[in-house]
């Protein structure tokens, strides 16, 4: 026998919302100074958040890596860098192709894109609706 169940909704999700940066004052100020110093050699003008935030993905993948892992557990300090400068070039191909792939993803997909954007926009509109009203 077959009994119709009522089955309730939750159509809003909750997705989890990133950190701010999650590093040292001393830590960030030296990303900056690169970035500054990218941009002046470089003519380029990237924004120091962004530009750090992807630093610090990168850093992620870093902690990450099996290999990276390895070499650490069984190699000096010294010894590791020769493993980490050798593994940079896979670790940023690695980053480049996750964010490529997300944003491509996010371009193609409209529900995705509002789904998964969208928690950002009340924070968006109090941070700048702050900002203006400071200024």
């Amino acid at each position: 026998m077959y009994v119709k169940e009522d089955i309730v909704p939750y159509p809003i999700v909750k997705l989890p919302v990133p950190d701010n940066i999650n590093v040292s004052p001393e830590v960030y100020q030296k990303l900056s100074e690169i970035i500054d110093e990218i941009n002046s050699r470089t003519g380029q003008n990237f924004d120091r958040d962004v530009a750090v935030k992807s630093m610090l993905q990168l850093r992620d993948i870093m902690l990450k890596s099996d290999d990276l892992k390895a070499s650490a557990r069984n190699n000096t300090a010294s010894n590791f860098e020769i493993s980490f400068y050798n593994q940079l070039d896979d670790i940023l191909v690695e980053g480049y192709e996750q964010n490529q792939d997300f944003f491509s993803l996010l371009l193609s997909n409209e529900g995705i894109k509002h789904q998964a954007m969208g928690i950002f926009a009340d924070e968006v509109y109090r941070e700048l609706r702050e900002n203006q009203m400071n200024v």
